[in-house]
């Protein structure tokens, strides 16, 4: 099952994710334009996070440096890995995983493809409760 969103909504919720470093510079310069979270369970951002909404990144063990605004959500469910595959074709160019990110999401069953238009950089971000060892949260917007 594949839901794709391009039409924005009025922004409801507020998002936070955490990258890894290396992804940092790539999200802030324009060269990762698409944000990419597979797992094996349903998890947030999966059917959470809409277009029009702002997510801020956080570096791992870091402080926040990027606000973007979402322009297009592809959610992905009951995949397989021939089908992460084929979304890693279609797809690594815009996410820059690089091998490593995909040989570890190959048993994913759920995706969730967020485009990122209007990226900037920022040092703050609205308060929102990340669970233990998660990499996402969302909130109401205007909290």
């Amino acid at each position: 099952m594949m839901v794709v969103q391009s039409q924005p909504v009025a922004p409801a919720r507020v998002h936070a994710a955490i990258v890894r470093r290396p992804f940092a510079a790539m999200i802030l310069d324009g060269r990762k334009t698409v944000e990419a979270r597979l797992s094996a369970s349903r998890r947030e951002p999966f059917g959470v996070v809409a277009v029009g909404e702002a997510v801020w990144f956080r570096v791992i063990g870091g402080a926040f440096f990027a606000r973007a605004v979402v322009s297009r959500v592809e959610s992905h469910a009951d995949l397989t890995p021939a089908r992460v595959a084929e979304l890693r074709r279609r797809l690594d160019g815009q996410v820059l995983g690089g091998p490593a990110f995909w040989a570890a999401k190959q048993a994913a069953k759920y995706a969730t493809f967020i485009w990122l238009a209007e990226v900037e950089p920022a040092e703050r971000a609205p308060r929102l409760r990340f669970l233990p060892r998660a990499g996402w949260a969302s909130g109401p917007a205007g909290d």
